[in-house]
């Protein structure tokens, strides 16, 4: 799993019209940008959570840092800028769900 969530420069707040301008953009940029089997969902005024289930620690961590770059070229002067976060995952259990490293 991982988390890219809306940030305005210099922690500033954006406007709720500019910030939903640029979740739909993002938005845009996910469909296109994520892989067969992928799955994204907002949860949150500013943020998308993202399943790669194909994807280990670096490959998350490419794929956000791939979707970041796809939407800052298709929006250069968007006021809110998608910052990625990703933990490493470990199964409980050999069959189990995947839960995060502390």
């Amino acid at each position: 799993m991982a988390l890219l969530t809306a940030a305005a420069p210099e922690d500033a707040s954006p406007a709720r019209h500019s910030l939903d301008r640029a979740m739909d953009h993002l938005e845009e940029v996910l469909r296109a940008g994520l892989q067969r089997g992928d799955a994204a969902a907002r949860c949150g005024a500013g943020q998308f959570v993202l399943l790669l289930p194909q994807a280990d620690y670096e490959g998350r961590r490419t794929a956000c840092t791939r979707l970041i770059r796809s939407f800052t070229h298709r929006c250069p002067h968007a006021p809110s800028v998608p910052l990625s976060s990703s933990s490493p995952c470990r199964p409980t259990a050999e069959t189990g769900p995947a839960t995060p490293l502390p």
